[in-house]
């Protein structure tokens, strides 16, 4: 499915802002989503907001299914009672219709609070606490438990460490026990080796405790996820024509928490490890040229013992030529192939970009033919139709709005 979605947003006062969006399919099934909302500062810490929204096949990111129908509002409260610290109720209604379900109303209530806590310069805590009540409807209440460290204190290294814990309560009308206790934990490392190198990793792993199935008559298995990356970024200081990356990853997931198959394997089990080099040259001022190369190895244990390992690789490029100041044109190619059997897939498109504002950019394409690999694609546009890119250029000075150094606007 492929969609595209608009947005607006104005302020009629200092105090008082609308803003409104709308999104719908261009290809695939029908679906479409309205919405509309407003926000109201009460305080120059506290503020009302409320928003309204209509959906039919977009409920959610994960469920695209065509007969879904819902309507939703929230409304909610967030006040700062500290630096770094708000409180914050939020009021949500969804009235859901479906072919299952005819009519379901689900009543909800978010209340938590959040911190951040600066303990000595370039050492910062987060914490967060959340209860999900149900006021009414078929939906599971549940709390969770967040706490972080952020450490920056060094010039040439920076490290962050974040731990979830969610508990989803039982839904007492349904047969068994539906609880299940959630971790989340996530891990990044940057160390800077010289003017042009720089080591980065990180790592995130879920893992997902349950009970009973859903006639209960046994306890279901537990679904673990973990991605860990580690690679080295190469960017120039005296030259900015010229940047790379070269990075491995090792993907896993293991979800026993769906009936066995024949093999004795329920739902994904399988993990990949893959290589990756990225390059980007910028020769001259209207030319940007990207290339990637990728390979990688997956085991998949619900697949036959003969068919359980699979190899592929993947090229690709893009080159992009900027017509004005703001607009450009690119051109973007590229092949998966795989030794077994000495398959190949190619894809390749043109797309048309304007540059929103300073650093942002906004690209419409169309690729006349593509493919899809969950490891190897990543944040490519490799698919066949159309699609729409957004790109963002940052450091580490976008965060640094209060520093009289990076804010020239500021009295000093």
């Amino acid at each position: 499915s492929t969609t595209v979605r608009l947005g607006a947003g104005y302020w009629l006062t200092d105090r008082f802002a609308l803003n409104a969006d709308a999104e719908h399919s261009v290809e695939g099934t029908d679906q479409r989503r309205y919405g509309a909302g407003a926000k109201y500062l009460l305080t120059e810490r506290s503020k009302l907001y409320g928003r309204f929204e209509g959906q039919t096949g977009l409920a959610s990111a994960y469920s695209l299914g065509a007969a879904d129908k819902s309507n939703s509002f929230i409304a909610g409260v967030d006040s700062s009672y500290m630096p770094g610290g708000s409180v914050f109720s939020e009021y949500r209604l969804r009235d859901a219709e479906s072919v299952q379900m005819a009519d379901v109303r689900d009543q909800q209530l978010a209340s938590g609070v959040r911190n951040v806590w600066n303990l000595s310069q370039g050492v910062a805590a987060n914490t967060s606490v959340e209860y999900l009540q149900i006021l009414k409807g078929t939906q599971q209440e549940a709390a969770a438990i967040a706490t972080g460290l952020d450490y920056a204190v060094s010039p040439l290294w920076k490290a962050s460490a974040k731990l979830e814990w969610r508990r989803v309560f039982d839904n007492k009308q349904v047969t068994g026990d539906q609880s299940q206790n959630q971790w989340l934990n996530t891990l990044a490392f940057a160390r800077k080796l010289n003017r042009d190198w720089t080591l980065l990793a990180r790592n995130y792993l879920l893992w997902t405790i349950n009970n009973d199935n859903a006639s209960g008559t046994g306890k279901l298995g537990d679904t673990k996820q973990d991605r860990a990356q580690i690679g080295f970024a190469w960017r120039p200081v005296d030259n900015n024509r010229v940047n790379g990356l070269a990075r491995y990853e090792y993907k896993m997931v293991r979800d026993d928490s769906q009936p066995q198959a024949n093999n004795g394997v329920g739902g994904d089990h399988y993990n990949a490890h893959i290589v990756s080099g990225h390059l980007d040259y910028h020769p001259s001022r209207p030319w940007w040229l990207t290339g990637r190369l990728a390979g990688k190895q997956t085991t998949d244990d619900t697949l036959n013992v003969d068919q359980r390992t699979y190899r592929a690789w993947l090229v690709s490029g893009r080159g992009v030529y900027d017509l004005t100041e703001n607009w450009d044109v690119g051109l973007m190619a590229g092949v998966l192939g795989s030794p077994q059997g000495g398959s190949r897939q190619y894809t390749y498109g043109m797309e048309l970009g304007y540059l929103l504002k300073e650093n942002l950019w906004l690209s419409a394409g169309y690729n006349w033919t593509g493919f899809r690999d969950r490891d190897l694609s990543g944040p490519e546009q490799t698919a066949k139709g159309i699609y729409l890119r957004l790109r963002f250029k940052f450091d580490e000075t976008l965060l640094k709005a209060k520093d009289p150094n990076v804010n020239v606007s500021l009295d000093r």
